[in-house]
């Protein structure tokens, strides 16, 4: 970019699709160009990643199969509130064990309103969209839009309710819930397909729709 009296005006910009996309060891942005070998295929490339995340999702699982959810090093516990859980740790077992326990309350909280017996498909509660198509709209169109890298698509499902703040509070909590869907979608493949599990998903994220639910649902874990 450049700066002059006129503004700033953008002078060289390069798009990059997020498979590409990296972060160091530091947390800062890289991307494949400054990471990757030489003559590594896209391809091969998003093998390497899934086959990683795989890796990293069932060491999670495995900790908390084992009821084990500290980390060394850390104080936190999976009954802290979701700001602790940080919910930007993608791939961390913090995020897991907080994505477990808040999915274990929110489908508790289905049961206790008493419609488990309405039954949902998936295109009637989430809009999906492929990863290209949402390149090229652009990601301030979907804001709130998940990666289900278990299914290579964006899951979007309905708009929260409730203030401003309310929703975008809310929506990091329904976005740990997706998250812990999409581990366990990794780990089973066939789960979705398999006894009421994936009914239960849709019942939470179609009937649960007012901010205050989610909320109230992260601050029953602290």
């Amino acid at each position: 970019k450049k700066c002059d009296d006129k503004g700033i005006r953008v002078i060289r910009e390069k798009a990059y699709p997020l498979s590409e996309v990296r972060l160091n060891e530091q947390g800062q942005i890289v991307f494949r160009e400054q990471t990757e070998p030489a003559g590594q295929t896209a391809a091969q490339m998003r093998a390497d990643g899934q086959s990683g995340q795989a890796k990293e999702n069932a060491k999670g699982r495995e900790h908390l199969e084992k009821g084990d959810t500290h980390e060394k090093g850390s104080d936190y516990t999976a009954a802290d509130s979701y700001e602790k859980a940080n919910c930007e740790e993608t791939g961390s077992y913090k995020k897991l064990a907080f994505g477990k326990l808040l999915a274990a309350r929110m489908f508790e909280l289905a049961e206790e309103s008493g419609n488990s017996r309405q039954s949902y498909s998936l295109d009637q509660v989430v809009f999906r969209i492929s990863q290209e198509d949402y390149m090229a709209i652009g990601p301030n169109v979907y804001s709130q839009a998940h990666y289900m890298k278990s299914r290579g698509l964006y899951w979007l499902p309905k708009k929260l309710k409730g203030s401003s703040q309310e929703r975008k509070n809310a929506a990091v909590i329904r976005d740990c819930f997706l998250e812990y869907v999409d581990n366990e979608l990794m780990i089973s493949p066939g789960k979705w397909e398999k006894g009421d599990w994936a009914g239960r998903v849709l019942q939470v994220l179609e009937e649960f729709r007012e901010s205050g639910i989610w909320l109230k649902a992260a601050d029953d874990l602290k």
